[in-house]
């Protein structure tokens, strides 16, 4: 395997291979990766709040959750989430950049 991706220029892109594997194979186990962009560190109370709002409101029976939370001051406040292949962005950036295009 490393010798085809040698042989056509792409060794560098290793790690993308690994990272698209692995979440190939956790689709397959029925595990659903979820990512919790927050303004600030949320606190353990919070993260199982949005854990449990996740998994009662996006997984189906026999799927389990993986949930990576990642800090972002850029986003204001609110949150960002996404799992799997939906985006749903609750941010206040978000909303003043709606307000900006609205007014403009």
């Amino acid at each position: 395997f490393l010798a085809v991706l040698a042989e056509n220029g792409r060794l560098s892109e290793l790690s993308s291979v690994l990272k698209t594997f692995n979440t190939i194979m956790g689709a397959q186990r029925g595990v659903v990766e979820a990512t919790i962009t927050a303004a600030e560190e949320l606190s353990a109370k919070q993260k199982k709040a949005l854990e449990k709002a996740i998994s009662s409101g996006y997984l189906e029976k026999g799927q389990s959750l993986n949930l990576a939370v990642k800090v972002d001051p850029k986003i204001i406040g609110g949150l960002q989430v996404q799992i799997g292949d939906r985006f749903l962005d609750l941010s206040v950036q978000s909303e003043i950049n709606s307000v900006h295009k609205a007014l403009a």
